[in-house]
């Protein structure tokens, strides 16, 4: 079966696979890869606008984890990979 990272994170299968929790509050979360998997949001006004796929930027954000951005560090890291 193919399977997408998005798919893993929407759907907690890390938490009912494996056991692993992925808490804001406890994690941090590294992303390299595929733009379109990733999903950088552009900022707007300290607001992301995400990308019209969704991504994993987006679905974390969504579970309450922090975005990096330019003089802010969160628990949500990103490198352009292309």
């Amino acid at each position: 079966d193919k399977l997408y990272i998005q798919d893993v994170i929407r759907e907690d299968m890390l938490a009912d696979r494996f056991g692993v929790r992925l808490d804001p509050a406890t994690t941090h979360v590294f992303l390299c890869g595929n733009p379109a998997m990733i999903g950088i949001p552009r900022w707007e006004n300290d607001q992301p606008a995400f990308p019209e796929t969704t991504g994993v930027c987006q679905l974390l954000h969504e579970k309450g984890f922090d975005l990096d951005r330019h003089g802010h560090v969160g628990n949500v890291h990103t490198e352009k990979y292309w």
